[in-house]
């Protein structure tokens, strides 16, 4: 059992993944191999002669005979009779032979064709050797072991306490555990071995160690066995079957293996190799793999299908231990999500209700910073980069992955907006909440700087021979790779985390547009009855008010002789406060007149709605020395009226509260655009082409405190005693403000106690 492994066909760098490992068209030398068609052996390994005693080539002494002829009729009659067969595993029975020897048989029962004529049974034969099983019991273990495996309080127990009792039953030199990563490398989990051999535990090993199609056989197959790494392979005679095809081994534990690994394990010193899988929720989890130096090493059938028993045991356990763990994780994770819901419960606004615990919405997905974006502005927790590049970013995704949740754990790759962001944002998880508006919740996870210890340099996996020859790696040497630039990854519980969180903001959007449009609805109704009750209670006050004013005017003027001086003074304060009552109820009645009558809209210039109020205005105009400067001159979309009497109104305020010893108003336009943070108001000199503006009133005023200035939009309201500034009702920037909404668009101030005042207001829909 000397010399170099062997297949004819050589494995190249092209076509690693597509080597046939199923069908080598040889088996191992330690077993025998028969392949029964109707009752006759048509095909078998070459040594069957030796192993069975008969003298002759297989061709004259075995192929073509009945198998109770080959076997005895003891063995061959069991064969032909068993109905417990079926494609996946071998059942296993210890008989002797005709001339006496002890020997495990096993078979299989394949029909490659699917029907009864492509029918066939695999027979493999082992001689018994009376020292192959470890001094154990095997009942006492696998008892203890399922014990122990139950019992075990987490997934890595449970592939310890399996390692554990896999090596007790084999005596392999070492018995790992070899757990699968999300990229299909392996890492060492759990480790039993010689003591004076070097530990594996915690190394990682290459991707290309255990190619897609070895592990595809792993899942379907669960033990493989190398008794002795340096073997010669024993053909199959014929090499195809009477149908012409090569006879799948799949399911045959005495299978050749792929020359490329028997090198493998001789560069590892390694003379004998067994490996179980760990299969988990269909998926091949890990592997139980375990290794021999010391010489050739056959576990017997018996105790081979105990450590299976025990790998499909610590199978199901880790299946459950891992779902208890994922369950006590979710808990977790749903009571955070539980008060995340009751934050959005009691907010009107979605980034309050996000943000109103802001350790909550980092806990979610165990990250180190989040930013919300709503309407291209960004509320930034904890550790995040800026917010233009946090808006850069939102941008990137919304084109490359509309209404995707988008996880990196490298986001220097697609995303180089972020580079010399590692400290922040080397990996993000990004949650659409509108893609149209490029609404988003984004988290964030610094870079990982961390070593991970490879059994030999990754990159050096396998070697290039002559002739393009795939040569598997040489050096086992542990290997450190120094990670940097990349964050710890997103698992796929966090992703779903995430989408649940996105149905629940989405909830939450419904549920305040439903209410929003029912409170809109009574808003609109209340405000229609509102208006008819102010204009029919204004319209219905004018007469009363004016007839009381006459009547003190009359008592006055006819009964001046007969009334004293103070009659005199109480009739004269009765006629002002009908007048300023009267003024009152007139601007009642403008504001009631604004919302039942619809705009007609016209292009009007600019500059003859300034000119309008100019001629109105003469006199102040002239008698306070203040001076109306038109600063630009456009077109604009409106109801000429209404806007004028808005114009009138600003630019009357403007000179009514101003001490300034040269009163100054100035109107004009400013272009508005829509910027990566929103709308904004752009100078002229910065844009080509205008789009839409919004008008401007300046003065150099006394100006309003910033904290004041909604007040002054609030009916009736003045921030000035009845006597200061010429006086007023408090009505007239309501009426304003009504007004340009009734166009479709916004009134706004901004000012400074005692820096002057600037007033906005569009003239249609923004947008």
């Amino acid at each position: 059992m000397s010399g170099a492994p062997g297949q004819t066909a050589s494995v190249t760098v092209d076509s690693c993944d597509q080597e046939p490992i199923h069908i080598p068209g040889s088996i191992q030398p330690h077993a025998v191999l028969l392949v029964l068609q109707d009752d006759y052996v048509v095909q078998c390994s070459e040594n069957a002669s030796e192993l069975l005693a008969f003298e002759g080539p297989v061709t004259e002494t075995v192929l073509g005979r009945r198998v109770d002829a080959v076997l005895g009729a003891n063995i061959g009659g069991s064969l032909l009779t068993d109905k417990s067969m079926d494609g996946r595993r071998i059942r296993s029975s210890r008989t002797t032979l005709p001339g006496g020897r002890v020997v495990d048989v096993a078979a299989v029962e394949q029909d490659p064709d699917g029907d009864a004529a492509s029918r066939m049974r695999i027979v493999q034969i082992e001689p018994v050797v009376a020292s192959d099983d470890a001094e154990v019991s095997f009942a006492d273990a696998v008892t203890d072991a399922v014990f122990r495996i139950q019992l075990a309080g987490s997934s890595d127990i449970v592939i310890e306490e399996a390692c554990a009792f896999v090596k007790l039953l084999t005596g392999f030199d070492r018995v790992m555990g070899y757990r699968f990563e999300p990229d299909d490398h392996g890492v060492v989990i759990a480790e039993h071995r010689r003591a004076d051999l070097e530990p594996f535990l915690g190394l990682h090993y290459p991707a290309s160690d255990i190619p897609a199609q070895a592990r595809r056989l792993y899942l379907e197959h669960w033990l493989r066995l190398i008794p002795d790494a340096r073997y010669r392979p024993v053909p199959l005679v014929p090499t195809l079957l009477p149908s012409g095809k090569p006879l799948d081994l799949s399911a045959v534990t005495s299978r050749s293996v792929s020359p490329i690994h028997c090198e493998y394990l001789i560069n590892m010193s390694v003379v004998a190799s067994m490996s179980i899988s760990l299969v988990v929720g269909g998926r091949l989890w890990g592997l139980i793999a375990c290794h021999h130096y010391r010489g050739p090493k056959l576990p017997s059938a018996p105790v081979r299908e105990a450590c299976e028993f025990i790998a499909l045991t610590a199978s199901v356990m880790l299946g459950s231990r891992l779902v208890e763990e994922r369950a006590a994780n979710a808990l977790q994770v749903e009571s955070v999500r539980s008060r995340l819901a009751e934050q959005l419960a009691r907010s009107d606004d979605l980034t309050t209700g996000l943000t109103g615990e802001p350790r909550l919405l980092l806990d979610l997905v165990d990250a180190q910073g989040a930013a919300i974006v709503i309407a291209g502005v960004a509320t930034l927790i904890g550790s995040t980069p800026d917010e233009e590049t946090v808006a850069r970013l939102v941008d990137l995704i919304g084109e490359a992955h509309v209404g995707a949740v988008v996880a990196t754990d490298n986001a220097r790759v697609g995303y180089p907006v972020l580079t010399g962001h590692e400290d922040t944002a080397a990996g993000f998880l990004a949650m659409p909440i509108s893609s149209l508006q490029r609404n988003y919740v984004v988290w964030f996870r610094p870079q990982w700087l961390h070593e991970v210890q490879w059994a030999g340099e990754p990159m050096k996996a396998v070697q290039q021979a002559p002739e393009r020859r795939l040569a598997p790696r040489t050096s086992f040497e542990a290997w450190t790779e120094h990670v940097e630039g990349r964050s710890r990854p997103w698992s796929p519980e966090q992703v779903t985390t995430v989408e649940a969180l996105r149905a629940l903001i989405a909830n939450h959007i419904v549920k305040t547009v439903e209410q929003l449009a029912r409170l809109n609805a009574e808003l609109v109704r209340s405000n229609a009855e509102l208006d008819a009750f102010a204009y029919v209670a204004a319209h219905d006050l004018q007469e009363p008010l004016r007839g009381l004013a006459n009547y003190a005017r009359f008592l006055v003027e006819d009964y001046a002789d007969v009334l004293d001086d103070e009659g005199r003074h109480r009739l004269e304060m009765m006629t002002k406060l009908a007048g300023r009552m009267s003024g009152l109820v007139r601007s009642l009645l403008d504001h009631a007149r604004v919302g039942r009558s619809e705009p007609e809209i016209e292009t009007v210039r600019l500059r003859s709605l300034v000119e309008d109020v100019r001629e109105l205005m003469s006199s102040r105009l002239t008698g306070g020395g203040a001076e109306l400067v038109l600063m630009t001159d456009d077109e604009i979309r409106v109801d000429r009226g209404m806007i004028g009497h808005v114009l009138l109104n600003l630019i009357s305020n403007a000179i009514k509260y101003n001490n300034s010893s040269e009163p100054r108003v100035e109107v004009g336009t400013i272009p508005l655009v829509r910027t990566q943070r929103g709308l904004a108001l752009v100078p002229r000199s910065l844009i080509a082409e205008v789009e839409q503006v919004v008008v401007f009133v300046r003065d150099n005023g006394i100006g309003i405190a910033a904290d004041r200035i909604e007040e002054i939009f609030r009916v009736f309201r003045r921030l000035h005693g009845p006597q200061e500034y010429g006086g007023g009702t408090g009505v007239g920037l309501t009426i304003a403000r009504r007004i340009v909404q009734r166009h479709g668009g916004v009134l706004w101030a901004e000012s400074e106690d005692g820096c002057g005042s600037t007033f906005y207001f569009s003239t249609g829909a923004v947008e």
